[in-house]
């Protein structure tokens, strides 16, 4: 957890430096790009049908948009803004925003990287860099229009904790890999990025856990119940 203004950390714990896939925290960024580049229009706009190639476990709502993509963490609307933004476009603005190690050039095995970099492929970012980049994102500096961080701020998912901190983030969910491109089951990854306001006090955070056993739901549900649980000691400093 890191105070935005003035780049401080507020709570650090584990390994903050370990890099992982980023999962559907990588939505987050994916906004200011479809924003930016003019895909995405507003909050319920464009209206996106899923196409009937996506593989039935992906389904989740069968029609998309800006909005209920990050609400249900929709993979598949996720896949149709990445080739419709291409290739070259998608690996010019990882660069930009300095994400994690940058490279979002391949996918799992069989899968180019503007379907799946981000979900087991190339790309890979820790925790501490998930907040250097969200503190940029939060202070609108990134170097893409202020609009088109503003647009993306707005969808992100809200929750409020007791204490009264206005929280929005986003969870993402995966396992890790093999050499040969197999998930772990027993391996499962979970996020839960984003900011929190109170006041004038304004913090952004990561947290990332890897279990050791398969779970009924996924990790990054899990992460987010007990972050948002939690959140209220953690800025106090309590245990």
């Amino acid at each position: 957890m890191v105070d935005v203004d003035t780049g401080k950390p507020i709570h650090v714990s584990g390994d903050c430096d370990r890099r992982h896939s980023p999962a559907s925290t990588f939505k987050v960024p994916l906004a200011v790009m479809g924003f930016d580049a003019g895909i995405l229009v507003d909050s319920m706009n464009p209206l996106w049908e899923l196409p009937e190639a996506v593989p039935g476990q992906l389904v989740g709502v069968r029609l998309g948009t800006p909005t209920s993509w990050q609400q249900h963490s929709l993979v598949w609307y996720s896949r149709e803004l990445t080739r419709t933004l291409g290739r070259a476009r998608l690996e010019q603005y990882v660069l930009k925003f300095a994400y994690g190690n940058k490279d979002a050039s391949a996918g799992i095995i069989g899968r180019p990287g503007t379907d799946s970099a981000w979900i087991g492929g190339s790309l890979a970012i820790s925790a501490r860099e998930q907040t250097t980049y969200l503190r940029k994102l939060v202070r609108e500096e990134l170097p893409v229009s202020a609009r088109a961080q503003q647009a993306a701020k707005a969808i992100i998912p809200r929750f409020r904790t007791d204490a009264g901190w206005a929280i929005s983030g986003k969870t993402g969910s995966t396992w890790t890999y093999s050499r040969a491109w197999v998930a772990d089951k027993n391996e499962p990854i979970g996020w839960f990025v984003g900011w929190a306001s109170l006041g004038n006090r304004n913090l952004v955070f990561a947290r990332v856990s890897v279990g050791q056993r398969a779970y009924g739901v996924p990790m990054g549900l899990l992460v987010r119940k007990q972050f948002l649980d939690e959140f209220d000691a953690l800025v106090e400093g309590r245990p």
